[in-house]
């Protein structure tokens, strides 16, 4: 965590991060890991009582963008913005933007 400008930053390594495995994420993209970034922020929000709960952002790129969204849209409200870089919007075309030649 930094203190500069009085701003907190934090990287989970949540499940289905890289190293993480797949597993978890089997069948539920955009659920598991939204809970585990909600769980952590609620628990940090309880526990270190000088974060402000009204100034809380979350932001992800690629699939942490898709992940973003999906928290922003979940009925939670815990995050009070967040930006979506280049975030995964059609399942269907993924694997034709994101695959890698052999």
């Amino acid at each position: 965590m930094s203190s500069h400008n009085d701003v907190v930053y934090i990287r989970l390594d949540v499940r289905g991060a890289r190293g993480q495995g797949k597993q978890a994420l089997y069948r539920h993209l955009g659920g598991v890991e939204v809970q585990d970034q909600i769980a952590v922020l609620r628990y940090l929000l309880d526990t270190l009582k000088f974060l402000d709960e009204t100034r809380v952002g979350v932001w992800g790129w690629g699939y942490g963008g898709y992940v973003t969204a999906m928290i922003l849209g979940s009925q939670q409200h815990v995050f009070k913005c967040g930006i979506s870089v280049s975030p995964i919007t059609d399942w269907l075309y993924y694997s034709k933007y994101c695959s890698y030649s052999k």
